[in-house]
């Protein structure tokens, strides 16, 4: 037998969102699907904690865990092989475990240990059954598979959950202060990775920041998005606020095509001496400047996103006075609300009581994650600063 690394199995459940957590859609059917196959009474996945077996998914099982130590499932996690116990009181291992006491307790059991990404071995897909019976090798054969199965589920989690961790290091953190501004934002993916993103950089005299949103959830569309960051990003010394939509259209209205996709973005270059902001809108339209008396300008477009058929973008031109907050935000926030675009004015009464970009990002993220947003949501916030504001830079 190979002992369980107890360590190594507990940090694959955390990262996979199975530690402690009761029975979730990552195995929706599994279990009944294998109760009805063989028949059995009682069918569960099971994983190994530091005291307890506990059921991330079960049928007709009550309790949500059974104590570890000598148990059924424990032993199975343990061998090297599927552990198959034809009748239990016939066993010398398992005769008088007490699940196996009186006349409903255990008399079969068939357990076939399963295996974290990294190659630890962290659980088993378990049967028990109130009568013995026997069970050959093409009985066996089926719980392999479907322990493949569970396998390969645990393995794109970890998988999505790099990319997660990916996507989550390529939006800004941290940036030269540029002085008399404050910037933060906010990308809440509604899967493990998501389309939308936010960029900002800085640029000869200013700051130049993106907000995008890519048709669709998932890792499809996290890949484009980063490839539309990428493409902006190597326009960074181009006067020209075009050219980054321009050159990211170009870039990928092959791969857009291809996969029926399409991309929003919001893209801006602006100027720290007097707050003129020049920008392209392709098809967002979820832009608003709150000013500091309290109106707001939503900055419209006629313009159309990336992957459609498209005439070409123009620039545009607004200046941020002193005080003045430009909001930019993906459809996920809509969602937040009543999913129409009087949303707008729901962001702009928030960015009116707001103190700071990073007070309005942080409201709405926490609507996002309380509320468990269907959409992926992202925002981007910048405000110039009134003249007798503390300077305190960038927030992100």
């Amino acid at each position: 037998m190979v002992a369980v690394d107890e360590n190594g199995t507990l940090d694959v459940l955390i990262r996979t969102d199975l530690f402690g957590m009761p029975s979730d859609d990552r195995f929706p059917n599994l279990c009944r699907t294998a109760a009805a196959h063989y028949g059995a009474e009682l069918v569960v996945v099971a994983m190994a904690g530091p005291e307890s077996v506990w059921f991330q998914s079960r049928h007709g099982v009550v309790s949500e865990s059974i104590e570890r130590a000598g148990g059924f499932c424990e032993t199975a996690i343990l061998s090297d092989d599927p552990l198959i116990v034809e009748d239990v009181l016939a066993d010398e291992r398992f005769k008088h475990h007490p699940a196996a006491a009186g006349p409903n307790g255990v008399r079969f059991f068939a357990g076939y240990p399963f295996h974290g990404p990294d190659g630890e071995r962290i659980g088993v897909l378990a049967m028990f059954d109130l009568k013995p019976r026997t069970f050959g090798a093409d009985e066996v054969e089926p719980m392999k598979v479907a322990v493949d199965w569970i396998e390969s589920e645990l393995q794109g989690a970890q998988d999505l959950d790099r990319a997660a961790d990916v996507q989550r290091a390529m939006l800004p953190r941290n940036l030269a202060p540029l002085a008399g501004y404050e910037i933060a934002g906010v990308c809440i993916p509604a899967k493990s990775v998501g389309g939308d993103f936010y960029d900002w950089y800085a640029i000869d005299g200013g700051l130049a920041f993106t907000l995008g949103d890519v048709m669709g959830k998932g890792i499809a569309s996290a890949i484009i998005a980063a490839a539309v960051r990428a493409v902006v990003r190597s326009a960074a010394h181009e006067s020209d606020v075009v050219e980054a939509v321009e050159r990211s259209a170009t870039a990928l209205s092959t791969d857009l095509g291809e996969v029926s996709s399409f991309v929003t973005m919001f893209h801006a270059r602006m100027r720290a001496s007097d707050g003129l902001v020049s920008y392209v809108d392709a098809g967002h339209g979820l832009t608003v400047v709150v000013r500091v008396d309290g109106t707001a300008d939503l900055l419209v477009t006629t313009d159309l996103p990336l992957g459609t058929l498209d005439d070409g973008w123009s620039s545009h031109q607004v200046t941020l006075e002193p005080g003045d907050m430009l909001v930019s935000f993906s459809d996920g926030v809509l969602d937040l609300f009543d999913g129409t675009l009087a949303v707008v004015d729901e962001v702009v009464a928030m960015a009116r009581e707001a103190s700071t970009p990073r007070s309005l990002v942080d409201t709405l993220e926490r609507l996002a994650r309380r509320d468990g947003a269907p959409d992926d949501v992202t925002v981007l916030a910048v405000r110039r600063g009134l003249a007798n504001d503390r300077p305190n830079g960038t927030q992100t």
